[in-house]
């Protein structure tokens, strides 16, 4: 767990999930924050200082907030930023006021002004419906990162993977190199070992 890159922290079971996402249908900060998160650093040193680490955290908020809409995130963006903080701290102890530098909370507002196409401040490019995600991204004919056009590939952050995480690109990377006969420069993934 201590080396995983991404991982969901804040729900034990369906119905903390449920009642989050209740809380943020009414434009309420949830009462139990949760989300997924990393620290990169334990990956790639290369993003802080020698000796220090760099985390991210993306947890569940609603875009329209009940008593002011989403122009009230600017103003309600510490409040929220220390709320996530001390939830994560239920899981990793070790964040102290001593050893925590710095942090920056992108709100959704924040998200949505910086990039038009992550609507409302959505973790994933496009819609973000049921029926457009998994295998259905951004069509079930087109998740595997060909198309119809010979030489035309997917990769973007609608596609199968999606979201800001890379997988897209890393997916459709090896998918042109296998269509196209292509050497590797990079080390391809082992696939996971599902058991059970």
């Amino acid at each position: 767990m201590n080396r995983a890159y991404n991982v969901f922290i804040g729900a034990e079971n369906s119905s903390e999930i449920d009642a989050c996402m209740d809380e943020m249908k009414e434009g309420r900060f949830p009462s139990q924050p949760m989300g997924n998160g990393s620290c990169n650093t334990l990956f790639d040193p290369s993003y802080a200082p020698e000796g220090k680490h760099l985390a991210f955290w993306w947890p569940f908020a609603p875009y329209h907030l009940k008593d002011g809409g989403p122009e009230d995130w600017d103003a309600r963006k510490t409040e929220y930023a220390a709320r996530v903080l001390d939830a994560w701290r239920q899981y990793a102890p070790n964040l102290t006021e001593k050893n925590v530098l710095a942090t920056f909370l992108f709100t959704p507002l924040d998200v949505s002004r910086r990039n038009l196409n992550m609507v409302q401040g959505s973790v994933r490019m496009g819609a973000y419906h049921p029926d457009q995600l998994g295998f259905n991204r951004p069509h079930p004919e087109l998740s595997h990162h060909r198309t119809p056009v010979k030489g035309l590939f997917l990769c973007g952050s609608s596609n199968h993977g999606g979201g800001v995480n890379g997988a897209p690109g890393y997916n459709a990377a090896n998918t042109i190199a296998q269509d196209l006969g292509l050497n590797r420069w990079w080390t391809p993934m082992p696939p996971p070992d599902w058991r059970g």
